[in-house]
């Protein structure tokens, strides 16, 4: 057995992380005897699909034993140690926050489950806008993030979509630490149910969000350009719909340096991260700082089901042209 093995796995997946991806692939297999499909997905940052197709090739390279879990055959341990050169270690990410920085404190139980009965009510996704649910501790870690940084203070906030109701999750945070008062918040969607039922839900809460109906395709209304401190956006994982929301979160934001996006995007292989990031550039972002697996989607195993999120920062005070895109951005369009 050689390395000819990770080519040949890689070849029949058609892994566009090619050969580094097995060989990740077998590192946590081997760190992780008996590991799930789905675990594996998210410490890989892959989707499920991709790392089931990468456990069938190698079964069939019997480098892996066939079953529910993943476990390697005698084979495979020979492999990762000898040709791999693997040795096991201690992990050393933090098992608080498994890398996600934010932890959502005991005392806040209270107020996640009341998010957790809101969301409950909300509308069900549409796919054909890319909707797909966070999981409700990540839409409150979103807002305890933004809270670390200062975010909320004061603040004229902007949600490009809000199906993971983050404006929610800040009213309620808000309410508990500081009672009355709080951000100013307006949600930017083109799901008319998620508006009205924000809506209703901050109303019920006595609070006022403003909703505008908004397609991203179709230009910003001329009272909120350069009129918000900080933008929350969780765009279609394409390269064009990413390009397209970074244009309007650009076009919302005040003309200062130093004001936030706090962006959430799939985790992608390094080509499409390397366009991914030249179009932040381009839109006169910086990247401030980026976590990876902070974002938990609930069924959406295409993105295995976890997501990064960017804290980008605006480096230019140019106003980026209004305009209509007539590009295709969403994932059933491409």
């Amino acid at each position: 057995m050689n390395n000819n093995a990770l080519v040949k796995i890689a070849e029949n997946v058609d892994l566009r992380e090619g050969t580094e991806g097995v060989k990740a692939f077998f590192r946590v297999v081997y760190q992780n005897q008996g590991i799930s499909t789905k675990e594996t997905a998210k410490k890989l940052k892959m989707p499920i699909p991709i790392v089931a197709a990468i456990k069938q090739e190698a079964i069939k390279e019997d480098l892996i034993e066939a079953g529910a879990t993943l476990r390697l055959s005698e084979l495979g341990l020979t492999f990762c140690q000898e040709e791999l050169g693997l040795e096991l270690h201690q992990t050393r990410v933090c098992s608080n926050c498994e890398g996600v920085k934010y932890v959502i404190p005991q005392e806040f139980s209270k107020i996640i489950d009341k998010f957790i009965d809101i969301i409950k009510e909300r509308p069900g996704v549409d796919v054909t806008v890319d909707q797909a649910h966070a999981t409700p501790e990540t839409s409150f870690r979103r807002a305890l993030l933004a809270l670390e940084k200062g975010l909320l203070f004061n603040k004229k906030i902007a949600f490009i979509g809000d199906d993971d109701y983050i404006s929610i999750a800040i009213i309620l945070l808000w309410q508990e630490l500081y009672g009355a008062g709080g951000p100013e918040l307006v949600v930017f969607d083109i799901d008319k149910r998620i508006l009205k039922h924000i809506e209703e839900t901050a109303k019920s809460l006595g609070y006022v969000i403003k909703t505008v109906c908004y397609d991203v395709r179709g230009c910003l209304p001329e009272e909120h350009l350069a009129d918000f401190d900080v933008i929350f956006t969780d765009p279609p994982y394409t390269i064009p719909g990413a390009d397209v929301f970074l244009l309007r979160a650009s076009q919302l934001l005040k003309s200062k340096i130093g004001l936030n996006v706090i962006f959430s995007f799939g985790q992608k292989p390094p080509k499409e991260s390397y366009q991914l990031q030249n179009k932040i550039l381009e839109k006169g972002f910086c990247i401030e700082e980026i976590i990876t697996g902070f974002n938990e989607y609930l069924g959406a195993a295409i993105l295995g089901n976890v997501g990064q999120l960017m804290v980008l920062s605006k480096a230019t005070d140019k106003m980026e042209k209004v305009q209509e895109i007539m590009s295709e951005i969403y994932t059933h369009q491409k």
